[in-house]
C-alpha cells in the first residue's frame, strides 16, 4: 500500500459587511465563527495522535486569519491547534497570511505576506515551516520560483490528468527550475480520491504515495475512525519526510506546469476567481494601491487593504455559476475600495500618482 501525506487546511475570511455608497466608516469586515466547526475534530485528532503513538501523522495549514479569529474569538480552537502542534505528529505549513492572490499579482507582496505568515506561525506554535501551500494550492513553475526564493524544501499543488500527461500523482516530483530559484519538492494532491474518498480505494492505490488535501471542515470524527481502522498497516508520513533524500525512492523527475492551476473540483483555471470582468477590474484596481498603500506608514490602511486581499471576496463575485449576488459582492467590495482611496487621499502622507 502506498503511504499516506494526510493534509488539512483550516481558513476563515474576514468576511465583508454590506457597505454602500453612503458609508464613511471603516467597519468594512465582519468576524463570524462558530467553535462547533473545530473543537469536536481537533480533539478527535489529538486523542488518535496519542493512541497511534505517531504513526497517524498530518500536514495542517492555518491561514492568518483564521489565526487572528481564533485567537480573539475562539481560544479553545486555538489552544487545540497549539497542542496538536506540539504532538509531534503534526506539520505546520506556510501560506500567504491573507489567503490572497498575492503570487499571481505582486512578487513583492507575496514575500511580505509569507513572511508575515512564518512569524504568526512561530509566534503561536513554535515551528517554522519548510513546506508551502499556495492559497487554493494555485500552482506554477513561476510560483514555484517564487517559493523556493523563500528558502522553502517542498510545495503542494493541484495538478490534473492532462498536465501529468499519463504520469501518475502517487509520486514525489521535482519543480520545473525554469527561474534558477532551485528544485523542490512537488507533492501533488490526488483529486480522486481528495475530492470522493472511499477507504477500499485509499487501500487499494498504487505508486509510492497517496497524497490526500482535504478542507478540515469535510473531516468528521467518524470519518476519521474509519479511514484509520482501515489502514492500520499505512505508513502516514509528512511532506517534510518525503523531501527527506531516505524517506521514499527517487522522485519521478521535474514535471512543469506553466499555467496556474488551482484546487478546484471543476476547472483547472483561475476562472473561480478572475473569470469574469467584474472580479479582473476588482483584482486590478486593489493591487494598484500597493506602493501608495504602503508609502503611507500606516499599520491600519495597510491591514485594511491586506484583508481586501483575501481571495474568498473575489470568489463571491464569480459567475460560475451565475448567481443573482455576484454583482452586489462587486459592488459591495468597490463601495469599500473607494472609502479606502478616500482614506489615502485624506493622508498627510506625501504622495506620488493620484486616483
Amino acid at each position: 500500500m502506498a503511504a499516506i501525506c494526510f493534509y488539512l487546511q483550516i481558513h476563515q475570511p474576514f468576511r465583508l459587511r454590506k457597505y454602500t455608497a453612503f458609508d464613511s466608516t471603516h467597519d468594512y469586515f465582519l468576524q463570524q465563527l462558530t467553535e462547533q466547526a473545530y473543537l469536536p475534530v481537533t480533539q478527535i485528532l489529538l486523542e488518535q495522535i496519542e493512541k497511534h503513538h505517531g504513526r497517524f501523522r498530518f500536514a495542517l495549514s492555518i491561514t492568518g486569519t483564521a489565526l487572528e479569529i481564533f485567537e480573539a474569538h475562539a481560544p479553545n480552537v486555538l489552544q487545540n491547534l497549539q497542542a496538536l502542534a506540539n504532538s509531534g505528529g503534526v506539520e505546520l505549513l506556510a501560506e500567504t497570511y491573507h489567503h490572497s492572490l498575492a503570487a499571481i499579482y505582486s512578487p513583492t507582496e507575496f514575500a511580505d505576506q509569507v513572511a508575515l505568515h512564518r512569524t504568526a506561525i512561530k509566534r503561536l506554535f513554535n515551528q517554522s515551516p519548510t513546506t508551502f501551500r499556495n492559497t487554493e494550492l494555485i500552482y506554477s513553475d513561476a510560483i514555484a520560483d517564487l517559493v523556493a526564493q523563500q528558502n522553502f524544501t517542498t510545495i503542494l499543488a493541484e495538478c490534473s490528468d492532462p498536465l501529468l500527461a499519463n504520469r501518475s500523482a502517487a509520486f514525489p516530483y521535482r519543480t520545473h527550475n525554469a527561474g534558477g530559484g532551485g528544485n523542490l519538492t512537488l507533492l501533488l494532491r490526488n483529486p480522486t480520491l481528495s475530492n470522493s474518498i472511499t477507504v477500499q480505494a485509499v487501500s487499494q492505490i498504487g505508486g509510492q504515495l497517496c497524497n490526500l488535501f482535504l478542507p478540515f471542515e469535510s473531516l468528521t470524527p467518524s470519518f476519521l475512525l474509519e479511514i484509520l481502522r482501515q489502514t492500520e498497516q499505512s505508513k502516514f508520513l509528512l511532506p517534510s519526510e518525503i523531501a527527506a533524500a531516505d524517506s521514499l525512492q527517487h522522485s519521478a523527475g521535474p514535471l512543469s506546469i506553466p499555467q496556474p492551476t488551482p484546487w478546484t473540483a471543476n476547472s483547472n483555471t483561475l476562472n473561480s476567481w478572475l473569470g469574469n470582468p467584474m472580479q479582473q477590474n476588482a483584482a486590478t484596481e486593489l493591487y494598484k494601491f500597493e506602493s501608495l498603500i504602503k508609502q503611507q506608514n500606516s499599520p491600519n490602511l495597510l491591514n485594511d487593504w491586506r484583508r481586501l486581499t483575501t481571495s474568498d471576496h473575489f470568489l463571491h463575485m464569480s459567475t460560475h455559476p451565475v448567481s443573482d449576488t455576484s454583482y452586489d459582492a462587486y459592488i459591495n467590495f468597490m463601495n469599500i475600495l473607494d472609502n479606502l482611496r478616500a482614506r489615502l487621499r485624506s493622508s498627510s502622507e506625501p504622495r506620488s500618482g493620484g486616483f
